[in-house]
């Protein structure tokens, strides 16, 4: 059996189109109004899945992305993903959501290295980061990054953070396995 070595040229066209409202056409102007738009979604969720909202210059949510799905205590969250969505819609800024099914809403060292991650990313890409929230499972009781840390969203871009950021992903790239199907 002889196989063709042939490379096919495959096109992708990434196309956005208008849809219904997700959830709100109201502006966003505080947590508890942020809560209103994600929290029925996350509080039932059974692992931690982080979304972000893109907003428009007035604060009306553009669209919602699911940007990762973890487990019952972590998810993985690839800058990319987050700022993928906004770039696409052309947001004038975002709101950053997570669960933890625990119930708990109190966020982890990770939670804060996370957000000052995203908060600085948007910086460079002129994406302001609103807020993220945290949204305990069950009750939907909630934890604004915000309204508990608002030094974590003010000043100049922090250049030791995006070094950080750029190491991680020379590493990440550098450690990827390349796996390959045999026939």
């Amino acid at each position: 059996m002889k196989t063709n070595n042939v490379l096919k040229n495959v096109r992708i066209r990434l196309v956005l189109s208008e849809a219904d409202n997700l959830y709100s056409n109201e502006n966003i102007g505080s947590p508890a109004e942020a809560i209103s738009v994600m929290s029925e979604l996350l509080k039932s969720l059974d692992r931690e899945y982080v979304c972000v909202v893109n907003l428009d210059i007035k604060n009306r949510p553009i669209n919602y992305n699911l940007v990762s799905i973890g487990d019952i205590s972590s998810a993985n969250v690839p800058m990319q993903n987050v700022f993928k969505s906004a770039i696409l819609s052309n947001t004038a800024s975002l709101m950053l959501f997570h669960s933890h099914p625990s119930g708990d809403c109190s966020p982890s060292k990770d939670d804060f290295t996370m957000t000052e991650k995203v908060i600085q990313a948007g910086k460079l890409l002129n994406i302001p980061v609103l807020d993220h929230i945290i949204i305990a499972g069950g009750s939907g009781n909630y934890y604004s990054f915000r309204e508990n840390n608002l030094k974590l969203f003010e000043g100049p871009i922090n250049k030791k953070v995006i070094k950080e950021m750029v190491e991680e992903k020379k590493v990440a790239e550098n450690n990827k396995t390349i796996r390959v199907k045999c026939m």
